[in-house]
This record gives structure tokens, sequence and C-alpha cells, in this order.
């Protein structure tokens, strides 16, 4: 089975590069709408046949418009969400990397050894890898053998993540960019 990973179109956070993790919902600015229709057009020829989502605003919204392009409903799905961050949620990433160090508030993925650490309050690495692989596997055994491609709509951090777990690059992931993976 064929896995889509989508990242939601932008927000004003982004734009104001806001600690934007799982604890702050943001919903899509106008920008992130036009991306998002942008994104629904290609996917069309994506052969999608169930489409998950982020239980996040942003990545919902970014679903929804994909999936009524493709004649499909949205399933948002706990275990995709964005990284949680902790205290950091909210700050400038400039006031967050001077406070806490620019290698533990950036997804540095190929820095394995950090993995286990984790700002004050949020998780560590190894705890949203494990949670994202377990939504994984949720999602791939409730479609084996009925679905041949699958959408995950999610964010720019934990694709980071999921990208080089698969792929062993560390790749930033833009908004409204994707990659795929069979499972």
């Amino acid at each position: 089975m064929k896995i889509i990973f989508f990242r939601h179109g932008e927000t004003d956070s982004n734009v104001k590069e806001i600690m934007q993790g799982a604890g702050v919902d943001t919903p899509l600015n106008v920008k992130g709408i036009k991306q998002a229709q942008k994104l629904a057009d290609k996917a069309k020829g994506l052969g999608l046949e169930k489409i998950y989502s982020s239980t996040l605003t942003r990545a919902i919204q970014t679903a929804t418009l994909v999936a009524a392009e493709c004649g499909l409903d949205v399933e948002p799905i706990e275990g995709v969400e964005e990284f949680h961050y902790g205290e950091v949620e909210g700050m400038l990433i400039s006031e967050a990397c001077e406070k806490f160090g620019t290698e533990r508030v950036l997804f540095f993925t190929e820095r394995t050894d950090l993995y286990d650490t984790s700002l004050p309050g949020g998780e560590t690495i190894n705890q949203c890898l494990a949670r994202l692989l377990s939504a994984i596997e949720r999602i791939k055994n409730e479609n084996q053998g009925k679905c041949k491609c699958v959408g995950i709509f999610s964010h720019g951090a934990v694709m980071c993540l999921l990208y080089y777990h698969f792929f062993k690059v560390h790749h930033p992931i833009a908004n409204c960019e994707w990659f795929e993976v069979e499972v």
C-alpha cells in the first residue's frame, strides 16, 4: 500500500516564525488556502482512495480541500499531529532557540543523539516517532487489502522526522509539499 504524506498550507504562525506545535491550533491564511487549492488540483491524479488528517485545524482545512476535489471524505486521526514542543509553543522561533539552543528547538533529524531529549513539557523525538509509526500501522492495518493509496495530512516537523526515518536524508518539508512511501 502506498501512503502519501501531505503537509498543510501556510498559516500566519508560519509567516511570523512562531513555534506552532500540537498545542497551537491555527487556521490556514489566505496564501495557505490558495496553496491547498493548488495541491487539490494536483492530488486528483495521485489515486487517493482514503484521506486521513491530523486533528489540528490547519491540516483538516488542507485535507478537506483536497478531499473535495478527489470526491473523498476526511477522517481525522490521533497520532499524526505536529510535534509536542511543550513550553516553547507560541514563542518566536528565534526566542526559543536563544533560550533553549538551536539544536534542541529545530529538527535536525540526523542528530540521533538528541532523540531522547525534550524541551520543557514537550515530547522527545523518539516518543514522537513511536506515536507516528503507531498511527501509520493503524492506518495500514485498517486499509490492508481495501486501498492501494492513502493520504495522510500532517505537519512540517513530523514529516521531516518521517522523511528521515524512511529515507535517511534530512529534508525540511515546505507547506503543501508531499512525499510517498510503500508500507
